[in-house]
């Protein structure tokens, strides 16, 4: 991460977790229909167990590696591109000085090479 200014680096650090959250819980919420179709019997406990290791290897860990050992300025500024955070919200300052990286996420979203939240 860049040299942010004082006020702005505990912003980042609001978002970004917020962030983790938001993205967190959609995947929980996911793996949370398993548990319900195991619950009603369509799959039984090894194929939820199995899914359970499919979470913990892939969304998991990745949303864990995108937000504790990334970068937690683009990953908020890739959540107010993608429209995981309202930028409407943001403090100025913080959008003033994540222009660039903004910049960068708009490219990628009006090329159609972003990543949406969610896809795989």
């Amino acid at each position: 991460m860049r040299d942010y200014s004082k006020p702005v680096k505990p912003l980042i650090r609001k978002y970004s977790g917020e962030l983790y959250e938001r993205e967190l819980h959609r995947e929980l919420t996911r793996l949370d229909e398993q548990f319900d179709r195991w619950r009603r019997g369509e799959i039984d406990s090894f194929e939820l167990e199995n899914l359970i290791h499919k979470f913990h290897q892939g969304p998991s860990r990745e949303l864990y590696k995108t937000y504790t050992q990334g970068f937690p300025d683009h990953a908020v500024a890739y959540g107010i591109v993608t429209e995981l955070l309202n930028e409407s919200e943001i403090e100025i300052e913080l959008l003033d000085e994540l222009a660039q990286a903004l910049e960068f996420y708009r490219g990628m979203k009006a090329r159609g090479e972003l990543r949406m939240p969610g896809e795989t």
